[in-house]
């Protein structure tokens, strides 16, 4: 099991499970990000269930939108901009 989380064993097929390589989580409220090897897409998660809430068709993808996403977030300085708004891909 690559992706190393234990609740997902009673949610998920095991074969499910050996094609996930966990990449990160966002400290915002711990969703996940994933990749599907059997599509080579990358999955946002939610912290306690593995279906995909948002998904980019490459590790390239992903990482020029959520750069672009965050940048938004933040004003010159590296402040946030709006402390009510989540950091997160996709508001859970």
């Amino acid at each position: 099991m690559h992706i190393g989380i234990a609740w997902l064993q009673d949610t998920y097929d095991r074969s499910d499970l050996d094609s996930w390589y966990l990449l990160g989580t966002y400290e915002y409220d711990g969703s996940k990000l994933y990749l599907n090897t059997l599509d080579d897409k990358i999955c946002y998660c939610d912290r306690y269930d593995a279906t995909p809430l948002k998904s980019w068709d490459s590790l390239s993808a992903m990482l020029t939108s959520e750069i672009e996403r965050i940048f938004g977030l933040f004003d010159a300085d590296g402040h946030c901009i709006d402390e009510d708004v989540p950091t997160t891909p996709v508001v859970i």
